[in-house]
């Protein structure tokens, strides 16, 4: 292909698609073997930059380009140009030091005007000034560019100039503040020494301000030496210097350094530019030109995030006539790029739900390019298929119709949601509401509570629905209504615990032996969720003992949480099955002391959170949701197994609390340093009945799969094994990660391979010697991890831990120790005698914990510190006292044992 038709097809596949990448990478890396092509290239990379914001790496790319050109003339103009056009991208020091040192020689040229470069340097100490680290390079070629002047001139005013700019250089905290006073003091004693004095003390004032502010920089600084990408540490900084310095252009400057690197670019960096875009929003006075350049820029950064789509759009509201033309573009772009098809529903809901309020307003200024009507056969239709639990679109479209006075197109989008969602309770009443509140004829709303409740064998809560009908029969109807309301109300529960009873009857019985009570493995039989009760508006005297006394007769209480919420004292009660639900949820409207209270059933507030970081105590994931909001309970699963169990379930006092800890956290993704491996949260509505088969173990679903191409990844053997049946997780245990770059360099040769189905393992085995990338890999069965024995523990560098609740796992005790006594070799938890034994690295880190003290305390357990030879006598005895038919679980009754600390004494 010659160069013009080469042109020609670049040109054709912009004009149709200007947002794909690939349109402008393709020709680009045709032109870049081509001779004296420097020319197309820049202007390739310029149209590109319209659309997308660049790496480091592109940008690296154009600028070699650009200085092969043999004209100088033009190779500094271009230069130039260059560096004009990606400063508001990347508005580092390494960048305005590049442009500042360009346009001194063009000054010298007489290529570009004084005023010009005074310019310039104005807007790099702008940029760049508050720059911690390298910002001091800026200050120098500002400050030198002012002793120029008065070096010319003379004038007394240039040099106060001067002394107020070095002044305000000791204001701003940064890395060489020591050596920016010494140059200001030189800078006296040669040209005002007869103020030194008076200066000298302005300046140390300044000075011993600033240097009490240093700590809290370098604090941030030392850590992000060690892990420059970590995104987490880079917005505490940002949220901290804005904290007690609210100045956007400090934000900004470190913005501008996290972002500037590959990682940046990565989806934790969308974090980056959210935390700023939330200050902007947080703050008082609103700067609409640094919000607008900022969500522009994430955009570019991000082409296919729906977030950052979602800002601009709502943007697009506060810019009038000129948000009107970035919407139109944006839309475009959305469409161009099918964003709704390439991205998951929970993400697009963000853009539908903005574009929805976008063309709400433009119909209020009776602005609307398109006619709203349209949200009902686009976003909601899509809504519906997807089958949001939160119903966001739908309710939204909702509410802004009944605004513009469309009731019947509400009405639509209600009746539209009831076919849909037909067994959700709370849409029925959300619909049902929508109709009194909006005068429906009162007939038409009993006829929507019969056909709801004409499925109460399906619903999950029928009795929300009796009660709403009820109390508006008291309200809107009369004696008869009401009546006739009471007889289908109770036919409709009679039906639904009916269905219920046979559900329960037709579950299969697991039987387990020897349950331990505290053992969370109970929860297969049993849902705390399904047979609980909540009971509201209790005295603050109420105990246990009245709760129990209240529900006499309703049946057996397993457990009573009580907690309170805004003031007022409420309880979490839990029976066994669904008879006794149903007759607690009777002692609605009762007196508990000198309280009315309601009972209802609990419904949403049980969370199960699974792959929360190894690096968490218990009392770390405790807090975590408790910030959230009211806690009922919170428990974690036994280790009896000696399996890391990392996951557990929280019960909340609120069901919004549920489900705000489902957006915060299910699915967000993190590295866990102790396993050296992503993970992501997990955290959804627990439903026992949609559990996972555990009666297969997972080390009977798993295989070993080596002698695997180092440069395939994790998608190419997904792809591949994917084919045996569905996967559960692939684990890369010997992969090798550049630490600096955060990503992996190699896969180690190795891999572990999950299924969800054991019967998969089967399929997955026949791959055992295929060609996969030129290799022929060897599958087998993965073999169960060997586990540590008390022989492979050095006796002087090993401790006891007894009275160990079975709950704490492996990294949680190990992190403890390491965190308060120094570094763990290894631990060994021995759950069937309630013991562990714990190596450290060296006999001092052992000594400091066993001479010193003789009980620690790990999440709130207390657990006693003794020695290995201790420890190793309790586990004989319990073996040796064990018959053929003991419970290996079983916790036998441990002696009492002497502390290490008197031990060693007597030795």
């Amino acid at each position: 292909m010659s160069l013009i038709e080469l042109i020609e097809e670049f040109e054709v596949s912009v004009n149709e698609n200007p947002y794909a990448p690939e349109n402008y990478d393709k020709v680009l890396s045709r032109l870049q073997v081509l001779p004296d092509t420097a020319l197309l290239i820049n202007k390739i990379y310029k149209e590109k930059m319209k659309y997308f914001r660049l790496r480091q790496s592109e940008l690296n790319n154009w600028l070699f380009e650009i200085r092969t050109i043999e004209d100088i003339q033009e190779r500094s103009r271009l230069e130039y140009a260059f560096y004009e056009t990606i400063i508001d991208d990347y508005p580092t020091v390494p960048i305005m030091t590049a442009m500042l040192e360009l346009a001194d020689q063009l000054l010298s040229n007489e290529q570009i005007t004084e005023d010009k470069y005074q310019a310039l340097v104005s807007k790099g100490l702008q940029l760049c000034g508050y720059d911690f680290v390298n910002g001091n390079d800026i200050w120098r070629i500002s400050l030198n560019l002012l002793l120029q002047r008065y070096m010319k001139s003379k004038e007394a005013t240039d040099l106060d100039t001067l002394i107020k700019l070095h002044l305000k250089r000791l204001s701003y905290p940064h890395q060489k503040l020591d050596e920016s006073f010494e140059e200001f003091s030189s800078l006296i004693t040669k040209y005002k020494i007869e103020d030194y004095d008076q200066l000298i003390q302005i300046a140390n004032k300044v000075y011993s301000e600033t240097k009490q502010k240093l700590p809290y920089y370098e604090k941030f600084e030392i850590q992000l030496r060690e892990v420059p990408n970590d995104c987490a540490i880079w917005i505490e900084y940002m949220e901290s210097v804005y904290k007690y310095q609210p100045n956007f252009a400090h934000v900004l400057t470190i913005l501008a350094r996290a972002t500037q690197t590959d990682f940046s670019f990565s989806n934790q960096g969308q974090q980056l530019w959210m935390s700023v875009i939330y200050m902007l929003y947080a703050s008082d006075d609103v700067n609409e030109a640094i919000l607008t350049s900022l969500l522009e820029r994430y955009l570019r950064t991000f082409p296919n995030s729906c977030p950052a789509y979602a800002e601009n759009i709502k943007n697009c509201i506060a810019l009038g006539d000129t948000g009107r033309k970035k919407f139109i573009d944006i839309e475009n772009r959305i469409r161009a790029i099918d964003l709704r098809n390439i991205s998951d529903y929970k993400d697009w809901k963000l853009v539908a739900l903005a574009i929805m309020q976008y063309k709400y307003q433009n119909e209020l200024s009776n602005d609307s390019f398109q006619p709203l009507d349209d949200l009902l056969d686009t976003m909601v239709t899509y809504a519906l298929e997807n089958k949001d639990v939160f119903h966001s679109v739908e309710k939204l479209a909702i509410s802004l119709y009944i605004s513009l006075g469309k009731f019947s197109h509400a009405m639509e989008v209600i009746l539209s949601m009831f076919q849909a969602f037909p067994t959700e309770s709370s849409v029925w009443l959300y619909g049902i509401r929508c109709f009194i509140e909006h005068d429906v004829n009162q007939e038409s709303v009993r006829e929507t509570f019969r056909k709801a409740l004409s499925l109460a064998g399906k619903l999950d809560a029928p009795e929300k629905l009796t009660e709403e009908w009820l109390l508006f029969e008291q309200v809107h109807g009369n004696i008869d209504s009401y009546r006739k309301a009471v007889i289908i109300c109770n036919k409709a529960l009679q039906a639904f615990m009916q269905s219920k009873a046979t559900e329960v009857s037709s579950r299969p019985v697991l039987h387990v032996d020897r349950k331990r009570s505290h053992d969370i493995s109970e929860e297969l039989s049993r849902s705390r969720e399904e047979f609980a009760v909540q009971v509201n508006n209790l005295s603050h005297d109420v105990t246990d003992q009245d709760l129990k006394e209240f529900f006499a007769g309703c049946g057996e209480i397993r457990t009573i949480n009580l907690v309170e919420l805004n003031g007022i004292k409420q309880a979490v009660v839990e029976f066994t099955n669904e008879l006794e639900v149903f007759s607690a949820m009777t002692r609605t409207h009762k007196i508990i002391g000198s309280n009315e209270v309601t009972v209802t059933r609990v419904e949403k507030s049980l969370l199960f959170v699974n792959n929360y970081p190894s690096s968490c105590s218990q009392q770390e994931v405790r807090e975590i949701f408790a910030s959230i909001g009211p806690l009922v309970s919170i428990r974690f699963p036994s280790q009896l197994r000696n399996k890391v169990r990392r996951f557990c379930y929280v019960q909340f006092a609120r069901s919004q609390d549920a489900e705000k800890a489902i957006s915060l956290y299910d699915g967000r993704s993190y590295r866990d340093e102790n396993l050296n491996q992503e993970f992501a949260w997990e955290v959804k509505y627990s439903k026992p009945q949609e559990r996972k088969d555990r009666t297969t173990p997972i080390s009977e679903r798993k295989v070993r799969v080596s002698n695997i191409a180092y440069s395939i990844d994790e998608k190419e053997l997904r792809n591949e094994f994917s084919q045996c049946g569905e996967i559960d997780s692939i684990a890369l245990p010997k992969a090798v990660y550049d630490t600096k770059k955060r990503r992996m360099k190699h896969n180690g040769g190795l891999a572990i391979i999950a299924y969800r189905d054991a019967t998969s393992v089967e399929d997955a085995l026949r791959k055992n010697g295929v060609a996969l990338k030129g290799r022929l890999i060897n599958v087998s069965k993965q073999q169960p991890h060997s586990n540590w024995t008390p022989d492979d523990f050095d006796t002087l560098r090993t401790i006891g831990l007894v009275n160990m609740d079975p709950s704490l796992n492996t990294f949680q005790v190990k992190n403890f120790l390491e965190k308060n006594f120094g570094q763990v070799s290894k631990v060994l938890l021995l759950p069937n005698v309630g013991s562990a034994l714990a190596e450290f690295g060296s006999v001092r880190d052992s000594g400091k914990i066993a001479l010193g003290y003789s009980t620690i305390q790990i999440d709130g357990f207390q657990i006693q510190v003794t020695t290995k030879e201790a420890v190793v006598e309790v586990l004989n005895t319990n073996i040796n006292n064990s018959g053929p038919e003991a419970d290996p679980n079983e916790v036998n009754t441990k002696p009492i044992l002497v502390p290490t600390s008197i031990k060693r004494r007597r030795v």
